[in-house]
């Protein structure tokens, strides 16, 4: 299952989109109820994969920022054109 997570992660780096069509392999995951204690010989891999899913969740809420802002400049143009009266676009520059 760790080869699933890094082999998304990279995906993703290389700049993979989610689409209804694709679905991460790792997308059907749980984190086990029980876990028993981590391998020395995993635990730097672990850990590697921690920190790129840690960069993922930030670049992903930054994005999420970014379109929020977008979508606020949109709604502010929509209720500039809701208001009654002629309305003029200078496309001659």
């Amino acid at each position: 299952m760790i080869r699933e997570l890094e082999a998304d992660v990279e995906r993703l780096r290389a700049g993979a989109t989610l689409t209804y069509d694709v679905r991460m392999s790792s997308a059907q995951w749980s984190a086990p109820t029980m876990p028993g204690p981590l391998p020395d010989e995993y635990a730097q891999h672990v850990l590697g994969l921690i920190d790129a899913q840690r960069e993922a969740i930030e670049h992903l809420e930054h994005t999420r920022q970014t379109a929020a802002g977008h979508l606020d400049a949109l709604r502010a143009v929509g209720s500039a054109i809701d208001r009654p009266g002629s309305v003029y676009l200078d496309v001659e520059g």
